[in-house]
């Protein structure tokens, strides 16, 4: 079974914590890492290569689409998927 790697991204350590919790027990999920400002959310985005990045869309200065787009495009993915919560 290939499973989905996520990488979590958010200021607050408590939202992290939560979705960790959320997504332990889901056999197809493995959460790779954590990140609670943009610079290492970049750097984990690029070392592990995570198939799914939940983050903050309103994170100062990374939750934008400019920005989502932009290190999506980096990685050939032209178009990331954007979703709301």
């Amino acid at each position: 079974m290939t499973r989905i790697r996520v990488l979590l991204v958010d200021d607050h350590i408590v939202v992290r914590a939560g979705y960790r919790v959320l997504l332990r027990d889901v056999p197809e999920i493995e959460v790779i890492g954590e990140a609670e400002s943009g610079e290492a959310a970049y750097r984990q985005y690029v070392e592990k290569a995570p198939d799914v990045v939940v983050m903050d869309l309103s994170f100062r200065g990374w939750g934008t689409r400019s920005h989502t787009s932009h290190h999506g495009a980096r990685r050939g993915r032209a178009h990331p998927r954007v979703q709301h919560a």
